[in-house]
């Protein structure tokens, strides 16, 4: 699938030059319209590693390819014309996609709509291939959000109307698993601080071995609701949230584990404390087990506990504390060794860094050390022993990928230091796509071998770059501006176009401290 994206260089430069070039250029071809949008291809990996599917629009519909990695011959898997629902006219257009295990079935979603800034929903399908037919995962009307396959891609869960659903793709019968959902009570997603603070949206897990579901469930009825205005209307209305001030009470949140094949409930201890966030959850490469994050409300102290799905029973196997506050956007554990080891990164040490634990939470090793963060973990090669991340080790304001080895050493640069990447390996870690990006300059996608080597260009966004040439933009220039205390903050400055050093010219600088920062007209030249 081509994305298209207005990114921050094209914003900047754009929005900056506006009022020089207003017969060429106006708010509306900015922000209204994708003159300047820039294209990336959207794909998902084969499980050989040798192929990956890619979604694209052709005459009305959208067909399904799988293109080669080295040689980028495409074939055709699934043509959006035979996307016809039993009892409709026309196909459906396939928004986001995934394969069952087996790469037997595909499920679909369609008619993708926003809820709040992380969540959506819209309506699945799931298409089997063997018999070439497409079956509705739910008969009954509502919006349906976080659908996903049993791993023996049997069945399909899903939420709507804040119960789980399960249904069965062989006779089509569809059951709630829960069924006290209500504007108050919420399963299988989460309330607005859980989407707002913690970033997390979908609210159930499959087991491995497809037998259990675990969730979260949510009661906000002590939360009184807060009142947006919705002006998109012709007359403006209001839009209860319920909101929780700063100190006042949060939901109430609670983890279950549903077995299928009973619809019994099993709940896990996860401490007294209400207060308690529990952050993240999963089956812990385990059926029988889960790991759970448990975060204090001030986020500066996380348990890391291990329950046991069965009978509820849990355990805290290790904790990170931090004087000021943890980040846990990306924490989440990849487990080695068929679940005997696992990586996380803490903040332990003062910055991030990748640690390998044992499953009882026994620390094994620090894998990255430096007065540098670890920003992103993208993959584990088991054979080979290696560990790829993006990191700030050549500066904050690069982000190239790096990779070390499960025993703490190797550490190697794989990219140049220029710009920020954004990677996705394949399955055996033969290939990755990097999307480079760099203040001013629009994204380029290249696909490379393991070591790096440039096997083809993916998008390079040639057209927008010809768009911008003509209009004489100024690209960001970094520098250094030294605080009261020595602290070096770094900074940029955008020109306007013919920037003539000799002449005055009005600044507008920003100045963030908190509360009382504020805004600083002067003169610049």
């Amino acid at each position: 699938m081509i994305r298209r994206t207005l990114s921050l260089f094209a914003v900047l430069a754009l929005a900056t030059s506006a009022a020089a070039q207003q017969t060429e250029l106006s708010v509306q071809t900015i922000y209204g319209s994708s003159e300047f949008g820039t294209q990336t291809v959207s794909l998902n990996w084969t499980d050989d590693g040798k192929s990956y599917t890619t979604v694209e629009r052709n005459e009305g519909v959208t067909d399904l390819y799988r293109v080669d990695a080295r040689s980028a011959e495409r074939e055709l898997v699934l043509s959006g014309a035979d996307l016809v629902p039993p009892g409709a006219e026309e196909p459906i257009s396939i928004g986001r996609y995934q394969f069952s295990a087996d790469g037997s079935r595909l499920l679909i979603m369609t008619d993708v709509r926003r809820v709040w800034r992380r969540s959506s929903e819209g309506t699945f399908y799931v298409w089997d291939f063997g018999s070439a037919r497409l079956m509705p995962t739910s008969a009954r009307p509502g919006g349906q959000r976080y659908a996903k396959l049993a791993p023996d891609a049997s069945k399909v869960a899903f939420v709507r109307e804040n119960n789980i659903y399960v249904t069965d793709l062989a006779s089509g019968e569809e059951a709630a698993l829960t069924t006290d959902g209500s504007p108050d009570i919420i399963n299988g997603t989460t309330d607005w601080v859980y989407e707002e603070e913690l970033s997390l949206v979908d609210g159930f897990r499959w087991s491995p071995d497809g037998g259990r579901i675990a969730f979260w469930r949510f009661d906000q009825s002590a939360i009184p609701p807060f009142y947006l205005t919705d002006q998109m209307a012709l007359y403006p209305g209001l839009v209860a949230v319920p909101y929780p001030k700063a100190g006042t009470e949060n939901s109430t949140v609670k983890l279950g584990v549903i077995e299928l094949e009973s619809g019994d409930v099993t709940w896990i201890d996860s401490g007294s404390d209400e207060e308690y966030y529990l952050a993240r959850m999963d089956f812990a490469n385990s059926a029988n087990e889960i790991w759970i994050q448990r975060l204090n409300r001030h986020q500066s102290r996380m348990d890391l506990l291990l329950a046991d799905a069965r009978t509820g029973a849990s355990r805290v196997i290790m904790t990170d504390r931090d004087d000021a506050w943890l980040d846990i956007d990306f924490n989440d554990l990849i487990w080695l060794d068929d679940g005997t080891r696992f990586l996380y990164t803490s903040e332990r040490d003062g910055y991030a860094h990748i640690y390998m634990f044992g499953r009882d939470g026994s620390m094994i090793r620090q894998l990255t050390s430096g007065e540098w963060e670890v920003l992103g973990v993208y993959g584990v090669d088991e054979d080979h022993g290696r560990v790829y991340f993006t990191a700030a080790a050549d500066g904050p304001l690069v982000r190239p990928l790096y990779s070390v080895g499960l025993d703490g050493t190797g550490f190697e640069r794989m990219t140049g230091v220029d710009g920020s990447h954004r990677v996705s390996f394949d399955p055996t870690f033969t290939y990755y796509v990097d999307t480079y990006s760099e203040a001013g300059l629009p994204p380029v996608q290249t696909l490379r071998e393991i070591d790096g080597t440039a096997v083809r260009t993916l998008a390079d966004n040639s057209a927008v770059i010809a768009k911008l040439e003509p209009l004489g933009l100024v690209r960001p220039e970094f520098t250094i501006v030294p605080g009261a205390d020595g602290t070096e903050l770094n900074a940029w400055i955008i020109k306007p176009p013919d920037f003539d050093p000799t002449k005055s010219y009005p600044l507008l600088l920003y100045v963030y401290g908190g509360p009382g920062s504020q805004t600083v007209t002067d003169s610049w030249g």
